[in-house]
C-alpha cells in the first residue's frame, strides 16, 4: 500500500488546540518583547536575591537581607511570570534600593525608584494574567473584561492592550467552548444524565439550571464545529487503511488551505481565527515532490490545478526526467503494478477535476506501462 506518512497525517491533525492557546498567548505577547522596564527590574530583583553579606559589611537601615530574598520573586526570561516580580520588588522598594546601594549599583537602583510608576503600569496589566494552569469560563471573561480598552488608561496600558486584542477576540469563543464543556460535564454527573436524549435547554428550564445556558451562543459553537469538521474529515482520509493515501496529501492541504479562507459574513472572532489557522496550515502543511507526483499519477487530477505554474511544471518536468533515467533499461518490459481501489470520494476535490466523474487514485497504464518501476519507486519514497 501507498500510505501518506505520519507526520502529514499528524500535521493535519489541528484542533481545539489551535485556539485553545489564546489564553497563553495573549500572556505571551504582553511580554515577549524587550521592556527596558522588565529587564531591569528583573535584574533588581535577581541581584538582591544572590546578595550576601559579612560581618564586616551589613546592608544596615535595619534590613533583614535573608528575610528580603524570601520575599522577593524573580522571573526567568520567557517564564512570563512577570506579575509577581514588579509585585513583590515594588512593595519593597525602599529596601531593594538599599541593597542595590549596598551592592554598588546605585544607577540601577535610581532607575528602579524612577520607574516605579511604568512597573505598577506593566502590573496592572500582568496581574490577572500572571498564572498558569487551567482557567475556568468565568476566569476568562474577566480576562476578557480586563483587556478591554478604557479612556482612564495610561498610554503604556492602553499600548499593551491594543497588543493583544486579538487574543482578546478570539477568548470570547474559547470561553464557550469552556462553558459548554462545563455543562455537558454537570449533565453527565448529575441526575439529569438519563435525560440527556432531550435537548439541553429542555432539561435545565424544567429543573431551574437555565443560567448555565449563559454565555454559550449555539451559532457559534455549530460555526466551531463545521470549521474543525473539515479538518477531521481530511485527517480521516489520510488515515485510510484499505486505499493509497499518498495522492491525498496534497489534495487535503489545499482542501484545507482554501477552507481557511476569509468569508464576508464571518465575526471578528471567527476571522481571526481561520487567519490564525490558516498560517498554521502554511506553516505546518508543505506537500513534498513525492507527494505532488502521487497526485499528478490520478488520471482526474493530472493537470494539478490546485497548484501554481510554476509548482505544476516543476512536477512536470520531475516527471519527465525520472522516465528518461527509468526507461535507460529494461523496465518496460514489466507489467506495472496493480493500484488497490478506494471508495468514490464526496466530491469535495471536484473543483481540481476535470473528468467529471470521480474515481480512485489509479495509475493510469498510458503514463506508466514505459517505466511501471518507476511508480513504486514514487508510492514508496525512493525518488533521488
Amino acid at each position: 500500500m501507498y500510505y501518506a506518512d505520519n507526520k502529514s497525517k499528524s500535521n493535519l491533525n489541528l484542533n481545539l488546540k489551535s485556539k485553545s492557546k489564546s489564553y497563553v498567548e495573549l500572556r505571551k505577547k504582553i511580554s515577549d518583547e524587550p521592556y527596558e522596564v522588565l529587564e531591569k527590574f528583573s535584574q533588581a530583583a535577581n541581584l538582591v536575591k544572590k546578595a550576601k553579606e559579612t560581618p564586616s559589611r551589613q546592608v544596615g537601615g535595619g534590613i533583614k537581607l535573608q528575610q528580603l530574598q524570601k520575599n522577593i520573586q524573580t522571573a526567568k526570561k520567557g517564564s512570563l511570570m512577570y506579575g509577581a516580580m514588579l509585585s513583590s520588588v515594588l512593595i519593597h522598594l525602599k529596601k531593594v534600593c538599599a541593597v542595590l546601594r549596598f551592592l554598588n549599583a546605585d544607577d540601577l537602583a535610581k532607575y528602579i525608584e524612577n520607574q516605579a510608576d511604568t512597573a505598577a503600569d506593566f502590573l496592572t496589566v500582568l496581574k490577572p494574567v500572571d498564572r498558569t494552569g487551567c482557567v475556568s469560563g468565568a476566569e476568562l471573561s474577566t480576562i476578557q473584561k480586563h483587556f478591554e480598552m478604557c479612556d482612564s488608561d495610561s498610554p503604556l496600558v492602553a499600548k499593551l492592550k491594543e497588543r493583544v486584542q486579538d487574543e482578546r477576540v478570539l477568548i470570547s469563543l474559547l470561553i464557550q467552548v469552556k462553558n459548554a464543556k462545563e455543562l455537558v460535564t454537570f449533565l453527565k454527573q448529575s441526575s439529569y444524565a438519563s435525560q440527556l436524549p432531550r435537548m439541553a435547554s429542555e432539561i435545565l428550564t424544567a429543573n431551574g439550571e437555565q443560567s448555565r445556558l449563559d454565555g454559550i451562543v449555539l451559532q457559534d459553537l455549530q460555526w466551531l464545529h463545521n470549521f474543525l469538521r473539515v479538518f477531521r474529515e481530511e485527517t480521516d482520509k489520510l488515515q485510510g487503511q484499505k486505499y493509497p493515501t499518498l495522492p491525498f496529501a496534497l489534495l487535503a492541504t489545499c482542501e484545507l488551505r482554501d477552507h481557511c479562507d476569509p468569508v464576508l459574513e464571518d465575526t471578528p472572532a471567527q476571522t481571526i481565527l481561520r487567519a490564525r489557522v490558516s498560517a498554521g496550515v502554511a506553516r505546518k502543511l508543505k506537500p513534498t515532490m513525492q507527494q505532488k507526483i502521487a497526485t499528478f499519477l490520478w488520471p482526474q487530477y493530472r493537470h494539478l490545478l490546485m497548484l501554481p505554474d510554476d509548482e505544476r511544471d516543476e512536477v512536470y518536468s520531475t516527471v519527465r526526467r525520472l522516465i528518461a533515467a527509468e526507461t535507460e533499461g529494461d523496465a518496460h518490459l514489466n507489467a506495472p503494478p496493480s493500484p488497490p481501489k478506494v471508495p468514490r470520494l464526496e466530491g469535495s476535490y471536484n473543483k481540481w477535476c476535470r473528468t467529471g466523474t470521480q474515481q480512485g487514485p489509479v495509475l493510469d497504464e498510458r503514463r506508466t506501462r514505459l517505466a511501471p518501476d518507476l511508480v513504486d519507486k514514487i508510492f514508496r519514497g525512493h525518488l533521488n
